[in-house]
């Protein structure tokens, strides 16, 4: 097979609990324009494999090393874009991570997005987006999620670790730049108590153990069957059958209870005859 022509797979996002951060305030996950008009079947294998989202906050970020070598950064917000508010420099310092590992320093804009698949192939790649930057390139990142729920981040790294790296995020360009290895429908959806009984075996779980290997391969164990159990045209069918159903039960209990008995216990029946038959 040359190009692709498979079948979209069912892919939900949640938006994780951030900090206790209105969900509303972040933006949904958007299908990235498709061009099939051209007919070729270089571009129109890119369907629904593409998606982006928008950041909510016009945000500068400047990171780096200080002279003693220690991991910093500091941000700057356009007044217009968000309230100057105890609230909004909550976020941002809840969402900004700077790390120096191997004499790599790099950024991360934390985000809420996280995925949900019962495919178990689906994988998920991070790629470069097109905003202004100085001393830093885009840190790509890939996840299967099938497994393991939860999000990706926007990433970037320092080029010139002498210099300090700038960052500057705008509400107008995407800051996460989503490739699936195949077509998919992805759609939001609330944590079912499924979805959220498997999350909260992963959640955080970086923060305490190196081990990843050897503990995920415990969880995987824990893994329900189905996590996109929820079909809203299949509980619309199943929900006007039972109605139906139990009207009709409904009915016919009524004319039971209804019906004259004594009247009609000793009424004569004419059986058919032999002589009756055609």
């Amino acid at each position: 097979m040359v190009f692709n022509n498979l079948k979209p797979t069912e892919v939900k996002y949640i938006i994780e609990d951030f900090n206790e951060i209105p969900k509303g305030f972040f933006k949904n996950i958007e299908m990235y324009p498709n061009f099939n008009k051209t007919k070729c079947p270089a571009v129109t294998s890119t369907n629904k494999k593409l998606y982006y989202v928008e950041p909510s906050i016009d945000l500068d970020i400047e990171f780096g090393l200080n002279k003693d070598g220690k991991e910093y950064y500091k941000y700057d917000f356009t007044s217009y874009s968000v309230p100057v508010s105890s609230e909004t420099h909550e976020y941002i310092r809840y969402a900004t991570q700077v790390v120096n590992n191997n004499n790599l320093c790099h950024l991360q804009l934390m985000t809420p997005y996280a995925f949900v698949t019962d495919n178990k192939d689906i994988e998920v790649i991070s790629l470069p987006v097109d905003i202004e930057t100085i001393n830093c390139k885009y840190v790509p990142g890939a996840i299967k999620p099938y497994n393991w729920i939860r999000a990706l981040n926007s990433s970037w790294a320092i080029e010139d670790i002498s210099k300090p790296g700038v960052v500057k995020f705008r509400k107008n360009k995407p800051y996460l730049l989503l490739n699936f290895n195949k077509p998919v429908n992805l759609s939001y959806t609330e944590m079912t108590d499924v979805i959220r009984n498997y999350y909260n075996q992963s959640n955080k779980i970086v923060n305490y153990s190196y081990h990843l290997d050897t503990l995920m391969k415990h969880i995987f164990k824990r893994r329900p069957n189905k996590l996109l159990w929820y079909n809203p045209r299949m509980e619309f069918l199943i929900g006007f059958f039972l109605g139906y159903f139990l009207k009709e039960i409904s009915s016919y209990l009524k004319r039971i209870s209804n019906y004259d008995l004594d009247s009609n216990i000793d009424k004569e029946w004419d059986f058919l005859s032999r002589d009756d038959l055609p």
